[in-house]
């Protein structure tokens, strides 16, 4: 189980890149995502700006199981 330390550690990162961009840069990435039909996507990258590390929270508003949130998170990260 190496990977899943490296899973945890990525996870953060996309959350620490995603409150850093800018308001324009979120914007932007926002559209891209929209556009791209990939609505969950989408939806995800609002509440990791708006709700932080409050996994619960965005487990609720997603509404999706543990494992399709960190799917959803981990494929946003590439």
């Amino acid at each position: 189980m190496i990977l899943l330390p490296a899973l945890i550690l990525s996870m953060l990162n996309i959350h620490n890149v995603i409150v850093q961009l800018k308001e324009e840069e979120f914007k932007d990435f926002s559209r891209i995502l929209l556009n791209g039909k990939s609505r969950k996507f989408h939806q995800l990258l609002q509440l990791l700006r708006t709700e932080g590390k409050n996994e619960q929270k965005i487990l609720e508003e997603l509404k999706v199981d543990l494992g399709t949130y960190y799917t959803l998170k981990s494929r946003l990260n590439e």
